[in-house]
């Protein structure tokens, strides 16, 4: 239902986007031939309007792409905001729903019944992972074996292991995990396409083109 809706407000924004942008398109590429030939590109004002559609047809397909290299191949979100995970080893995943700064540990996905939960801080160290949460207190949970220790204090739950890593906040956890390299060379793969056909549509559809198909350039005094 979450995904729905967020998909949902997606949609009706980059779908009336899309109606502006083809308008403005439109007249741009009329206005320009008008000048430059004296007469209205009527075809070229219509097809320089459908980029945007075009646009946000690629960007649909790119993202449902996107989205499953993600839970596939990565283990992450498609992030789109309605919910966070990250894998931390084992099978063993991170997970925040709603908020980013309330997190619990599930093994096998973000689904069931989390092993801990109301995680506040967190950080990892080969197959443990050292935390605070609200439920728990302090824990160190082994990913390996699924052996959960709680401890007193936090500093006690910090000296199991050596060296003691450094605790993040439950968002900058999952942002050191979700984003990084791969997703950089992801977004530029899918950038690519999307600016060549826009650079292909403004040279053919809106800049005009003195000379072609017989057509004489006007000279403006």
């Amino acid at each position: 239902m979450g995904i729905g809706v967020v998909l949902l407000f997606w949609a009706l924004l980059f779908g009336g986007a899309a109606v502006v942008c083809a308008m403005v398109l439109g007249l741009w590429s009329w206005w320009n031939h008008r000048r430059a030939f004296g007469r209205p590109g009527i075809f070229k004002a219509v097809a320089a309007a459908v980029l945007p559609f075009l646009l946000l047809g690629y960007a649909g397909a790119a993202f449902a792409g996107y989205a499953i290299w993600c839970e596939a191949v990565r283990g992450v979100d498609p992030g789109i905001g309605d919910g966070w995970q990250v894998p931390v080893g084992n099978d063993h995943y991170f997970c925040m729903i709603d908020v980013p700064d309330d997190g619990y540990l599930l093994k096998g996905g973000c689904s069931g019944a989390p092993i801990v939960h109301g995680i506040t801080e967190l950080a990892a160290a080969g197959d443990r992972m050292v935390g605070n949460s609200e439920s728990s207190g302090p824990f160190v949970l082994d990913t390996r074996t699924g052996e959960l220790q709680t401890f007193a204090s936090v500093d006690a739950a910090l000296a199991r292991i050596t060296p003691p890593p450094i605790l993040q906040r439950a968002g900058d956890f999952y942002d050191s995990r979700r984003w990084g390299r791969a997703h950089a060379i992801a977004a530029v793969v899918i950038a690519v396409p999307a600016i060549v056909v826009a650079i292909f549509w403004y040279l053919w559809f809106i800049h005009p083109r003195p000379g072609r198909r017989g057509a004489e350039p006007i000279t403006l005094s």
